[in-house]
């Protein structure tokens, strides 16, 4: 693995991520565990039964565990082929709901945005209930980003063994400076320095704004990439995931 650090570009050297002082050169690091790389199941192709589109986000919100990712990655693939692979048993784990909030006249999600819900899989103990990252008591809308960081997984440095099946990865961690948003849903980040890769891959990616308050640094959940290139990513804004998650909780009551 490899990570860029962000501590030579903000005078700050930590942040608090969820109540927690983290060392601003372990950024990168400790946000890791949120993102993966999207996998896609294939059940009909035994030689190549996974594939991989862009990042997920993996994400808590109410007590149950979600993973976004972007649309435009998956929309060739049934919402069930969406997938965690269990690390320690390098099993496949689907999903068993794609959640919507709203329906485009094709039939597909509106925004290039799908959820899709594994609080099943996580309470049967096929996976683990860590590494889910609580957005309820950490969003920050796009207006408010003073700085922005992005943990993906670039195609370029992602690679796939089909025999057991597992993934070898190179995450990325990108700092930007927020700039003026394009709509109340879409906003904007400056890469700085601009990428020396190309940044495919890293749609579906999470963005975490930084705020300062007084002296205190504090890193929240801000939104999802859709696209971008080495100088610019652009992502939807929380606001739009939280009406994703009231939708899909006022639709799935008990």
């Amino acid at each position: 693995m490899s990570y860029l650090t962000i501590a030579e570009h903000r005078e700050f050297n930590s942040v608090f991520i969820n109540g927690i002082l983290i060392p601003t050169d372990e950024i990168g690091r400790n946000l890791l565990r949120f993102s993966e790389p999207f996998v896609l199941h294939n059940p009909d192709c035994e030689d190549y039964p996974i594939t991989i589109r862009g990042t997920a986000f993996r994400a808590l919100y109410l007590g149950k565990q979600f993973l976004f990712a972007s649309d435009h990655q998956s929309k060739d693939y049934e919402p069930q082929a969406a997938c965690i692979i269990n690390t320690p048993s390098d099993k496949i784990v689907t999903s068993n709901v794609c959640g919507f909030s709203n329906v485009s006249p094709e039939g597909g999600p509106e925004h290039d945005l799908r959820m899709y819900d594994f609080s099943e899989a996580v309470t049967a103990g096929a996976l683990s209930a860590n590494g889910w990252f609580d957005i309820q008591k950490s969003m920050l809308p796009g207006e408010h980003v003073a700085a922005a960081v992005c943990v993906g997984f670039p195609h370029a440095g992602t690679k796939l063994d089909y025999a057991r099946p597992s993934i070898d990865f190179a995450p990325r961690a990108v700092f930007g400076t927020y700039k003026n948003p394009i709509s109340s849903e879409y906003h904007q980040f400056f890469i700085k320095p601009n990428l020396d890769y190309e940044p495919d891959g890293f749609s579906g990616a999470p963005v975490y704004g930084v705020t300062l308050v007084g002296k205190d640094a504090n890193l929240k959940f801000a939104g999802i990439v859709t696209n971008g290139n080495s100088g610019c990513f652009y992502f939807l804004d929380v606001g739009l995931l939280k009406m994703y998650f009231d939708s899909y909780f006022e639709n799935n009551r008990v």
